[in-house]
């Protein structure tokens, strides 16, 4: 996706729920997925999923898939929207907080 997002000239990088296949992913596969977002080049927003949800153990709290700062994460580094406003733009979306919601 980010090789597509790139040749496609994207001004954003939207990836809408389960990222990852569950939370119980290596702490070394949530890094390197990381830095290829923290690389990407664009913006990037990452809309947790039920398969991915924002439980305790969440690879969005074990790891530093948030870190970078092109990178938002629905429900850690923003509540609910991420504003961008020099493409008059504004994504929303509520992420999925365990796997019963």
């Amino acid at each position: 996706m980010l090789d597509a997002a790139r040749v496609a000239g994207a001004d954003v990088l939207l990836l809408a729920g389960d990222v990852f296949d569950h939370n119980r992913v290596p702490l070394e596969f949530i890094d390197r997925a990381a830095r290829l977002l923290g690389d990407a080049g664009v913006p990037v927003v990452i809309l947790p999923g039920n398969h991915d949800c924002l439980t305790p153990n969440s690879v969005y709290r074990r790891g530093g898939l948030a870190d970078p700062a092109n990178v938002q994460v629905l429900g850690i580094t923003v509540d609910e929207a991420v504003e961008f406003a020099e493409l008059e733009l504004e994504i929303w979306g509520r992420p999925h907080l365990d796997h019963a919601d």
